[in-house]
């Protein structure tokens, strides 16, 4: 059986400074043991400069549910074709669901969101 895992403000504070230190600028935190499992559950760090560049989950089978837990985190929406369809700022308590062409920049900094994707 897995352990229960607590998602605390300690946790937030380590990550978020992984993620300061990180060449990259963000930092992700992990709660699933294996990249084939069916649910990957994470902590997704972002500092300003950082990005995610645009990617999909096209099986509408499968998805992610992301939700802010600190910070502001810019979101570009695509259209297939790569149009940009909209931008939008997430913060803390908002949640985006879907499948479709995004990508994520830190807005400021100390931004971590929680996603949930199935596989």
């Amino acid at each position: 059986m897995a352990d229960i895992k607590i998602i605390s403000q300690q946790l937030l504070d380590s990550v978020s400074a992984a993620a300061q230190s990180s060449s990259r600028k963000r930092k992700k935190f992990n709660f699933y043991q294996h990249d084939n499992d069916i649910c990957h559950r994470l902590l997704n760090t972002l500092e300003p400069d950082s990005y995610i560049p645009p990617h999909c989950h096209r099986d509408e089978s499968k998805g992610e549910s992301i939700v802010i837990l600190r910070g502001k985190v810019g979101v570009l929406i695509f259209a297939d074709a790569g149009a940009l369809n909209q931008r939008i700022v997430m913060q803390p308590e908002s949640e985006i669901l879907g499948g479709g062409y995004s990508a994520w920049r830190g807005s400021q900094s100390d931004c971590i969101d929680n996603e949930l994707g199935i596989f």
